[in-house]
């Protein structure tokens, strides 16, 4: 009974060793396998000529992708194992009915003929008499004002009216007045506590950053930053560029901003400046074989530094 037990334990230990040794088998690919991205590009002096194609896979292809920029449009399409995502290419076109074609009428009675295209008379009602108009007995007419009492009435309604009219407008601009001024208050009260909450947070702020804790992980974040963008580097690329602008003084600030660059892509770049001509025309060419295992290294080296996290669990302390 005992020998039974153990074999049943050694069979279940071989399962669970076979499981964990499949999924590090899966992980070691998932961290191994290239992802693989191509980049296609042209100008030709116009920003209509512009034409640009970016491919991907990932996992032998299991996982692919593709966006293409032509004509002023964009389409795009991804494919995870035998899901498909994305544009799925020109949508059927209906035909168009014609006008010709008309459907027939149907008739109330069955087996009538139907007949199209001929009016229906109808029949016009008969005149009706409008009815007798009932005389109305006159208005009685009201008794009209003299002349002395309506030269009377009018300049005291003329009078009230433009000591009210004078009222208003001088309350209208007190009112206007004293908003004006309620609000320049308010502004340089506003601007002086806003002068005073920014000395407050410089002095926090420069306190925090010339901590030395925080100046440790700051260089360490930088350094990992750098160590992974060489990563991004492509296997292959080529570049080539003819552009010049109106002004030739113009063309030579983008060629000193460019030359800033050089030492990092002058290996693949031919650049050719025009000092004479508006132009631009160019193509671009781009192949990058990227792993998931940088940046897992790069997570990995910043999660578990502890200047690292204690600047982080500091910035979310920090109130501005």
């Amino acid at each position: 009974m005992l020998h039974i037990i153990l074999l049943i334990l050694k069979i279940i230990g071989f399962v669970v060793l076979g499981l964990l040794a499949l999924i590090l088998l899966l992980l070691l690919i998932l961290l191994l396998a290239p992802m693989t991205c191509t980049v296609n590009g042209r100008i030709d002096n116009s920003l209509e000529s512009l034409e640009g194609r970016v491919r991907f896979h990932w996992l032998f292809r299991l996982i692919s992708g593709e966006a293409v920029w032509r004509d002023g449009k964009l389409s795009w399409r991804i494919r995870a194992a035998w899901k498909r995502f994305g544009d799925a290419g020109p949508d059927s076109k209906e035909e168009p009915v014609s006008e010709n074609r008309r459907q027939p009428e149907i008739s109330e009675e069955p087996g009538t003929p139907v007949k199209t295209g001929t009016p229906v008379k109808t029949g016009i009602p008969a005149k009706t008499e409008a009815p007798a108009k009932t005389e109305t007995p006159a208005k009685a007419e009201a008794p009209e004002k003299t002349d002395a009492a309506i030269k009377t009435e009018i300049p005291a309604k003329s009078q009230t009216a433009e000591k009210q009219e004078v009222f208003s407008v001088v309350q209208l601009l007190y009112k206007r007045i004293k908003s004006f001024l309620q609000r320049i208050k308010y502004t340089f009260r506003q601007f002086c506590d806003k002068i005073k909450a920014l000395s407050d947070k410089k002095e926090r702020i420069m306190s925090f950053l010339t901590d030395e804790i925080h100046r440790a992980a700051f260089s360490r974040a930088i350094c990992e930053i750098k160590r992974l963008l060489t990563h991004f580097r492509p296997d292959r690329a080529e570049i080539r560029a003819t552009f010049g602008f109106d002004d030739p003084s113009h063309t030579g600030y983008a060629l000193a901003g460019i030359s800033l660059f050089y030492p990092v892509i002058g290996a693949y770049t031919s650049l050719t400046p025009d000092f004479e001509h508006k132009v631009l025309r160019g193509s671009v060419f781009l192949k990058e074989k990227f792993r998931l295992l940088y940046v897992v290294i790069f997570a990995w080296n910043m999660v578990f530094d502890r200047n690292v996290r204690t600047t982080y669990r500091h910035i979310r302390e920090f109130k501005w």
